[in-house]
Order: structure tokens, then C-alpha cells, then sequence
């Protein structure tokens, strides 16, 4: 998109992420945030999210597994209720932390 500065593609190699991101300055060099967000496209082009954001200075996916064995797989299903909640209260916090910058 219009001033990419950067491009993530999720592991799974189904979503691509284009991103302005402003250069980790000095504090007092915060005038360099203009236009800073993200938009998410499926892998065929189709835009399916886009959000500006105040502060942006990475996007990363988060790391997926490799392939496991039976019983690795079955100690991840065991856990992933746990991770999950995991997941949405760290999700939740920084949307949280979002709305306390905006």
C-alpha cells in the first residue's frame, strides 16, 4: 500500500501485512509518526483489515510450531485452552494500552 515501509507474511503464507512503521527515534523526534498502521490481505490481493495507529514501529506473526509427533500434538491440545486465554489477555492489554495513547 501507499508508503509500505515494510511486509510480513504470516507462516502459514495465507496473509501478507503491509505496514508504515516510524523509525525508533528520540522522543522529541516523534514528528516522523505520520500515517502509521497496517492492512492485512489474503494471499489473492483482498484487503481484509486496516488500522491506523498512533505508534507503530513493528509487526511480527506470532511463531508457529513445527510439525509434531502424536504425543507432542496431543500435549498441545491439551494446553491450548490455557494459551488461548493467554493469548487474549495479552491481545486485550494492549488494546487497552491503544486506547490510553489515541
Amino acid at each position: 500500500h501507499m508508503q509500505c515501509s515494510d511486509v510480513a507474511w504470516d507462516p502459514s503464507g495465507r496473509v501478507v501485512v503491509s505496514f508504515k512503521a516510524q523509525p525508533v527515534t528520540k522522543h522529541e523526534e516523534t514528528k516522523l509518526m505520520v500515517e502509521n498502521g497496517y492492512k492485512a490481505w489474503t494471499w489473492q490481493g483482498k484487503l481484509i483489515l486496516e488500522e491506523g495507529l498512533p505508534f507503530l514501529f513493528d509487526i511480527q506473526w506470532r511463531p508457529r510450531p513445527a510439525l509434531l509427533d502424536d504425543d507432542e500434538l496431543a500435549k498441545v491440545k491439551k494446553e491450548l485452552p490455557g494459551r488461548i486465554a493467554q493469548f487474549e489477555a495479552e491481545d486485550k492489554a494492549r488494546r487497552e494500552q491503544r486506547s490510553l495513547i489515541k
